[in-house]
């Protein structure tokens, strides 16, 4: 069964503890690397931040849900979370979603799936999630500069944080103290963090560039959830209607989480309605039909042309 999603996982498994370190504890990185690779994430925008996540997470949850899909699949997700969790960092996704997807059209067939496919698989729907969300609410060029593309980032996964777990009031630098302690707490368990004895010289100032950078983002972070300012929350939450937790498909996601479905949504009627709601749930909309076109490729349904023009990739 899936891991139910509690405030404190959530934000060690998101932007707050930062995307490297759990990149270098699922992937292996050698020592030191893996602060280089998150550096260079983080200049170019690709810090992967908390609501492509739960997107993620609850478009899998709707996946495993639904009659449509094979038990396989469902055995796939829910058995390598970790794996599917951090697939939106593949970078040039369009080139390397397809392949892996082509590399495990026989071995779906199998029963059990072989270990390494499976988690191909996991990955490869889990790019195929965030790229929803990244599609529906960040991929807008010339809309904004790149630090109000951080801002607006971060003001969504605030609100998420607000909306999913109760707030108990606290004042920024509360919140702040407590992002830090996450941050310190995953910095002790990762050996990746160990000095790397061959390349010491550019392994301390990364090491205290990522510091840093990272402390000023959780103190924005802790602004925007506890001390959230209003002209922002209008134009990165209410005016472009970023979530609606009465959307059907919003309810039925966050039911399934907590393990208590509700019966009475149809989950096909909830996911074709989300494509004109909130733009939360359009996500869940497109992610789902993506998973959809992966699942008529896997039976064989349609062909790798089809399912690019299905996955909106060239």
């Amino acid at each position: 069964m899936m891991e139910a999603l509690n405030r404190r996982e959530f934000l060690k498994l998101s932007t707050l503890a930062g995307t490297g370190l759990t990149l270098g504890g699922i992937l292996g990185f050698q020592p030191g690397k893996i602060l280089a690779l998150t550096a260079a994430m983080n200049e170019s925008g690709l810090r992967t931040n908390i609501t492509p996540i739960a997107i993620t997470e609850d478009c899998a949850q709707l996946v495993v849900h639904s009659s449509e899909f094979s038990k396989r699949i469902k055995e796939i997700l829910t058995g390598h979370w970790a794996e599917m969790r951090i697939g939106g960092i593949l970078r040039s996704g369009e080139k390397h979603a397809v392949a892996l997807l082509n590399s495990c059209r026989s071995a779906i067939k199998s029963d059990p799936v072989d270990e390494f496919s499976a988690k191909k698989i996991a990955f490869a729907a889990g790019w195929l999630f965030h790229r929803a969300a990244n599609q529906q609410l960040y991929a807008s060029p010339g809309r904004e500069d790149t630090e109000d593309q951080m801002e607006r980032m971060i003001y969504h996964d605030a609100y998420l944080l607000r909306e999913n777990f109760s707030s108990d009031g606290a004042k920024v630098e509360s919140v702040f103290s407590l992002f830090k302690s996450l941050e310190q707490r995953t910095l002790l368990r990762q050996h990746t963090f160990v000095p790397d004895e061959r390349d010491i010289d550019s392994w301390v100032p990364n090491l205290v560039r990522w510091h840093r950078d990272n402390e000023t983002l959780l103190r924005r972070y802790a602004q925007a959830y506890s001390a959230p300012d209003p002209e922002k929350m209008r134009r990165f939450v209410h005016n472009v209607d970023f979530y609606d937790s009465a959307d059907p498909v919003i309810r039925l996601a966050r039911s399934l989480h907590e393990g208590v479905t509700e019966r009475a949504i149809d989950l096909n009627a909830a996911v074709e309605k989300a494509a004109s709601q909130s733009q939360y749930a359009q996500a869940l909309h497109r992610g789902f039909c993506y998973m959809q076109a992966t699942n008529d490729y896997f039976k064989q349904v349609i062909d790798e042309k089809t399912l690019r023009n299905r996955l909106q990739i060239a």
